[in-house]
């Protein structure tokens, strides 16, 4: 208590004047936002677009382009509990049509330096310098798969695909009981059924990419077959 009055009477002084202050987690309240009516209109954040075309240009992916984020600041009191191994995200190699891309910054993506057996995912962790490279590289891919880091808020607020996996008990911002967030309308939530668990977290989102690259596949024959009937 005595170190937080301090910090408080620090920022007093160096603060301009003022007739009122308001905690910042305290205006959604003030202003009676209740979760149909947070603010979700998305996109908000926009990638570079000198970066996004070159990014592009390195990316030749065909079929989807998924990025992958397996930890999150190690420094988190709940890091244990919210970050995964990159060996959990083995079952969804076998998938086809599916190019990988690993987005992982700090400790954690040494992982990708000894891939899993039978995984195949191009690392680009290394040369994303700063958030605007992790934007442009996000707008080239179709989908994000990543535990509670800040790149599911980046992807969500660019409105692009992001499939959140979360721990059995996650941050109050997650909620209980959804797959889907007020804020991010792209995105949506895997929940571990019980603590501990990514193995059953990992063949439901394996069974849902599954799905969703076969019907990718699909409308890309009809798409080719219209155009050869032309």
């Amino acid at each position: 208590p005595d170190v937080a009055a301090d910090l408080i009477k620090r920022a007093v002084r160096i603060l301009p004047h003022h007739d009122l202050s308001v905690a910042l987690m305290s205006i959604p309240g003030l202003l009676g936002t209740t979760l149909e009516t947070v603010p979700d209109l998305v996109p908000y954040i926009f990638p570079d677009p000198r970066k996004t075309a070159s990014w592009k240009r390195r990316m030749k992916h065909k079929g989807m382009g998924v990025g992958l984020v397996w930890a999150g600041n190690p420094d988190n009191h709940d890091d244990r509990n919210r970050s995964c191994d990159l060996r959990h995200f083995l079952s969804l190699a076998g998938i086809p049509g599916v190019q990988f891309y690993g987005l992982q910054k700090g400790t954690a993506a040494d992982q990708a330096n000894e891939l899993p057996h039978g995984m195949m995912m191009e690392n680009l962790g290394k040369h994303l310098r700063d958030f605007s490279d992790t934007c442009a590289v996000i707008e080239n891919l179709d989908l994000v798969i990543s535990v509670d880091t800040a790149v599911v808020h980046l992807a969500g607020a660019m409105g692009k695909p992001v499939w959140v996996l979360l721990p059995y008990a996650p941050d109050w911002r997650w909620l209980l009981e959804r797959e889907d967030s007020p804020w991010y309308p792209t995105m949506r939530l895997f929940r571990q059924l019980e603590p501990g668990n990514w193995g059953e977290l990992f063949r439901r989102v394996t069974h849902q990419l599954q799905s969703v690259s076969a019907e990718i596949h699909r409308g890309a024959h009809r798409k080719e077959g219209k155009r050869c009937n032309e």
